[in-house]
């Protein structure tokens, strides 16, 4: 894995880790000779997989990298490169520390002026070196100057360091009880397989031995090692706990979402929280007290209802919401307006009526040489006057409720137009009978 640091600019990044639990040797499919690069020593098949886990920081004026343990690895090479930050990126990775037996590099090294330093660690055995890793175009990263072999044994017990199974503490006899590839001596958890040696908490127990809640999860699956309510495969409850281990917390409770509770006047926002007991959720907010209802175009008692008592005449309209004569049914706001004198509509004018004329009849008798037009308007009768034109005013016919004209002319006029002394207008073919 890729680390870089600059003299003036160092900062920490810490990938977040996860729980991927690496098969231990007594689960992993033993290679035959023939594919076995170390066929002598059993904790060794093949060279190293890639570094995934490692931590940059910043400690003052130096640098402090760290990485996981990984399968097979007991000695790490660490190198680093320069990389102008003007020139664009290549790697140069130049051995810095060969065959380390610690996971962790103190560097109080900084770049020249314009420069900045790069790292990357890659474990080491009998069977070589393994990968620095590809680069983002997917070749391998080049080794600019490649770490020598040391052939150290740290521990002076006889075994090299790389295939000690602890390069530090003397162990000729390399006992390794659960054959993770970690001696006994120095194995964090000597009765299960954990060849990474992950142990989150740094109490020296190692998580695949560590079940501190006694709740039949080992550390390194038990999100929360310390609470027995919470492991993998818990009933989920809402309190704010990831009680399965899922990487979800409360999830099909719906909280931390927008909520309303009441109704008119009553109702309040708030937001979805846990319950008491964690058994269900709720809102955050409590309804408010309703109040007496008064005429204010609000449910001030909280029922659902608008001003109920205040409609006198039933329309759905109260004074307080714009009705302007509450015990008139048919006047209200949005009421059709007709020309009565009065407001209909209650916006604030009197017989604000568009008029339409509508010619309803027009006939020719050739026998009699007799036409014969007849029409309507919505303005009030006498208010207007409406005419043929071209063949006079026409005269209002009560038995009929229509407008009427009759005369003679000597040819049919083959359409018809009446007007209005009030603007409107309409035409008709006229039809021989």
């Amino acid at each position: 894995m890729a680390h870089y640091g600059h003299a003036q600019t160092r900062t920490t990044r810490a990938p977040i880790p996860t729980l991927t639990r690496i098969r231990p040797w007594s689960e992993q499919s033993i290679p035959t000779d023939g594919l076995d690069c170390a066929p002598l020593v059993y904790s060794v098949s093949h060279s190293p997989v890639e570094v995934s886990e490692s931590v940059l920081q910043s400690v003052g004026t130096t640098l402090r990298i760290t990485w996981s343990l990984i399968p097979e690895t007991n000695v790490y090479n660490l190198y680093r490169g320069q990389v102008s930050i003007n020139s664009g990126w290549a790697f140069q990775s130049v051995c810095l520390t060969a065959e380390s037996t610690s996971t962790s590099l103190v560097d109080v090294a900084n770049p020249p002026p314009g420069y900045l330093y790069y790292y990357l660690q890659a474990g080491s055995n009998l069977c070589g070196e393994g990968t620095l890793g590809t680069g983002t175009g997917g070749s391998i990263r080049p080794e600019a100057q490649p770490c020598a072999p040391q052939n150290r044994d740290s521990d002076l017990d006889s075994v090299p360091d790389l295939t000690d199974n602890c390069p530090l503490s003397g162990n000729a006899g390399q006992a390794d009880a659960d054959r993770d590839g970690r001696g006994d001596i120095c194995d964090n958890c000597v009765a299960l397989p954990n060849p990474t040696q992950t142990d989150k908490d740094s109490n020296g127990i190692g998580d695949a031995c560590q079940d501190l809640d006694h709740d039949g999860f080992a550390a390194d699956v038990d999100c929360r090692d310390d609470d027995a309510t919470v492991h993998p495969g818990a009933t989920e409850t809402c309190d704010l706990k990831d009680n399965d281990c899922d990487g979800a917390v409360d999830e099909g409770f719906g909280t931390g979402v927008a909520c309303t509770v009441g109704v008119g006047a009553c109702q309040r926002s708030g937001t979805v929280i846990c319950s008491a007991g964690g058994s269900s959720s709720t809102c955050s907010v409590s309804p408010g007290a309703p109040a007496t209802e008064v005429c204010n175009g609000i449910d001030d008692d909280c029922d659902g209802a608008v001003d109920e008592g205040f409609d006198q005449d039933g329309d759905g309209y109260t004074s307080c919401a714009g009705d302007c004569a509450d015990s008139v049914a048919s006047v209200h706001p949005g009421a059709v307006e007709v020309f009565n004198g009065v407001d209909d509509n209650c916006n604030n004018i009197i017989d604000d009526v568009i008029e339409q004329v509508v010619v309803t009849l027009a006939t020719y008798q050739s026998s009699s040489s007799k036409l014969t037009v007849e029409a309507t308007t919505n303005y009030p009768v006498g208010s207007v006057t409406l005419t043929v034109v071209g063949f006079g005013p026409m005269t209002w016919v009560p038995s009929a409720s229509v407008y009427r004209l009759s005369v003679t002319t000597s040819t049919n006029p083959g359409s018809v137009t009446v007007t209005s002394t009030a603007g409107g207008s309409a035409s008709r073919t006229v039809t021989p009978i």
